[in-house]
């Protein structure tokens, strides 16, 4: 099983304090890395230290040269702020080395959700890691396309998981896991076709930092 590296932070809000308690909501990282486990991979998510809510595009660009000092895992910082109204609930911020991406707790979307927040973390991982809004469909025939982790936030909101993870247990592309109880009725299943990239692709296409950016920069959401 391949093993990939990811700090998750939480950021202070406008009153001082973590936007969440990331150590006293264990079902924040237990259930990110079930999801990845679902799909053959060994996520390893260590908790940062807090950092501040970035509120411009010149304090992501700040973090993100804070972050180059450790270029041993990708960085996923929960902020409060959302400072670019065009995403709705989180963006690869670095496109570049797909070093640093950004979760907005207080979206429309997640609103506080834990579930959400976890299925909104795990797509910004999948963004890190080079996958596309495409890999819901490639390599994918034509009935076993269902909604899942790398589909944009329209589709995961009007759909129910349970569905999916049944069309992805019979997914050609292989590389399924059976779910944990703990998720199977609460987030998406990743598509076959990401489940093979994120099993095949070479390390300097997947992992976080290295020279091939991220390939499809027209979705960063």
């Amino acid at each position: 099983m391949r093993t990939f590296y990811i700090k998750l932070y939480s950021a202070i809000d406008i009153n001082n304090k973590p936007v969440i308690d990331i150590e006293n909501e264990p079902s924040v990282i237990e259930n990110i890395r079930l999801l990845f486990w679902a799909a053959n991979i060994d996520l390893n998510i260590k908790i940062g230290s807090s950092v501040p809510s970035p509120r411009s595009k010149s304090e992501c660009e700040s973090l993100l040269n804070d972050f180059k000092r450790d270029q041993s895992c990708g960085h996923v910082v929960i902020s409060s702020f959302n400072y670019n109204p065009g995403f709705e609930a989180g963006e690869l911020f670095d496109t570049n080395k797909r070093g640093l991406a950004l979760v907005y707790f207080n979206s429309n979307f997640i609103s506080g959700n834990i579930d959400r927040l976890v299925q909104t973390c795990a797509h910004e991982i999948g963004h890190m890691f080079n996958l596309s809004h495409k890999d819901v469909y490639k390599n994918s025939i034509a009935d076993k396309k269902y909604t899942s982790a790398m589909d944009e936030t329209d589709k995961r909101r009007i759909h129910e998981p349970a569905k999916s993870w049944d069309l992805a247990r019979k997914d050609t592309d292989g590389y399924f896991r059976a779910p944990s109880e703990k998720i199977k009725n609460k987030l998406f299943p990743f598509n076959g076709a990401a489940r093979y990239n994120l099993n095949n692709e070479p390390d300097s296409v997947v992992f976080p930092w290295q020279d091939v950016g991220f390939k499809w920069k027209d979705e960063v959401d």
